[in-house]
């Protein structure tokens, strides 16, 4: 019996190569403006933030899979028109005009080139980027290859062998569910007196700590992140906040603002796909996995923001002893 889980569509991942396409950043600027004006449900900031992510998602992946087929098309017409005017080269030769019609085909071809490299260096490893390979079938199958490496066939519960992929789910779903639940409070709090005289905020401190946050802030947060960082489960990279930014604005604002009140609802930002990377090879125990968790980009900016707000007063307020935690 095949107990393989049922298929399901891939996951959107926004291409920073789009950005680059003729006509694509007004249509997605246009597609967030409606989303903002259409009619839905909207109780929260949160609402209206995954309403407008959503509607545009669906855009862009709808878009990105009509250029896919378009630019595949477009490589092979150019590829047979150039080959025509090389194999008339070699025979009666090419006219002046023809030679620069030769060279602005090869232009055109290396702007896909281009693009497809930019496509394929996100899905290799690091080792392939800072060695800079180029886009070669070699380099493609490495690539996909992870993700044909990139399975757990078993695991040991103890005793016993876990092979049938819906045992290591639950296996692997317990063992963190109990590992990130939060223990027992036991009602131990630290003493006022705590922290000496210096390493106390002043009130004017206080008043910058918790103002509420300005556009500027904001986006200085923003321009701030690594724009190749991973994308979360939303595949909204950094990219994507940096490019979009005057039409998004509005809806990460309120999200600021709900978060700055405490009436926001973080579970439904904060999460994230653990990914497990095994510590030694040939890894079979659910310990010798190291998991790392890629959450949304959006949350990742408003913890961003804070941080910023608090980076000022950071080493005035953190013990000398202290190492967890601290900015390297």
């Amino acid at each position: 019996q095949d107990e393989r889980p049922p298929p399901t569509a891939p996951r959107f991942c926004f291409e920073t190569f789009w950005l680059k396409q003729n006509g694509f950043a007004e249509a997605v600027r246009g597609r967030w403006l409606e989303a903002h004006l259409a009619s839905h449900r909207s109780i929260s900031a949160v609402d209206d933030w995954h309403f407008c992510a959503k509607r545009s998602r669906q855009f862009m992946k709808g878009w990105g899979a009509n250029l896919g087929r378009d630019l595949h098309l477009r490589k092979k017409a150019l590829l047979d028109s150039i080959q025509a005017l090389d194999l008339r080269a070699d025979t009666v030769g090419l006219s002046p005009d023809e030679w620069m019609q030769r060279y602005d085909l090869e232009d055109q071809l290396m702007v896909i080139y281009t693009d497809e490299e930019a496509y394929w260096r996100l899905r290799g490893t690091q080792k392939w980027v800072l060695k800079g390979d180029a886009n070669t079938v070699y380099f493609q199958a490495i690539a996909n290859g992870r993700r044909r490496r990139n399975t757990i066939p078993f695991l040991w519960d103890g005793e016993t062998l876990l092979q049938r992929p819906a045992d290591i789910r639950a296996h692997v779903d317990g063992f963190y569910h109990d590992l990130f639940s939060a223990p027992p409070r036991w009602g131990l709090a630290l003493a006022p007196h705590f922290w000496d005289a210096p390493q106390c905020i002043s009130a004017a401190d206080n008043a910058i700590l918790t103002a509420p946050f300005s556009e500027e802030e904001v986006w200085l947060a923003i321009k701030g992140m690594n724009p190749s960082s991973a994308p979360g489960p939303d595949g909204l990279p950094v990219k994507f906040f940096q490019s979009f930014w005057p039409a998004i604005k509005q809806e990460v604002m309120a999200l600021f603002e709900e978060f700055y009140v405490g009436s926001i609802d973080l579970k439904r930002l904060n999460y994230g796909i653990i990914t497990l990377i095994p510590k030694v090879p040939g890894a079979s125990d659910i310990r010798q996995f190291r998991p790392i968790t890629v959450i949304n980009v959006i949350f990742r900016i408003l913890a961003k923001g804070y941080a910023n707000k608090v980076a000022p007063l950071a080493d005035r307020i953190t013990h000398p002893d202290q190492s967890a935690f601290i900015q390297g």
